[in-house]
């Protein structure tokens, strides 16, 4: 063989070999990137789950704190206040639990027991605290996925 042809071959092999490497580069970093894209699309996802959350929350804190200048009006705000908890989507069951013990404390025109309402805020406030919990852990495992 003459060497121009042997050159030729050479190239040829090698330019195989690369175009083979580029196509595995490319291939890995298209998977990689739509690794990451999909985590972030769940972390942003808790977030929304979180946000949504802790607003229904403070609308519930705002409307049992809200002076009662009626009990109607006033178990009325609380009552639609606590049946948004529940339909948020990172919204658990205990969360549902306490926000149905709220609205039968709320329902009442005359508590039994002096520190009922207190108590039932109290058990809501657990049922948010450890639903934010589960977000923030879900939302931590999401971010250390490689």
């Amino acid at each position: 063989m003459t060497a121009p042809l042997v050159v030729a071959i050479v190239a040829a092999v090698a330019s195989l070999l690369a175009a083979g490497f580029a196509f595995r580069s490319a291939r890995d970093a298209r998977a990689s990137a739509n690794r990451i894209n999909s985590r972030n699309h769940r972390v942003a996802a808790l977030d929304r789950d979180a946000s949504e959350l802790r607003e229904a929350f403070k609308e519930v804190l705002e409307a049992t704190t809200t002076p009662q200048s009626g009990h109607t009006w006033w178990a009325i705000k609380v009552i639609s206040a606590t049946e948004i908890l529940p339909s948020c989507r990172a919204s658990t069951d205990e969360l549902e639990e306490a926000s149905l013990g709220l609205q039968a404390v709320v329902r009442k025109e005359k508590s039994d027991e002096p520190g009922e309402l207190a108590v039932a805020i109290t058990v809501l406030r657990g049922a948010y605290k450890a639903a934010q919990l589960e977000l923030e852990a879900a939302r931590n495992a999401a971010l250390a996925e490689d």
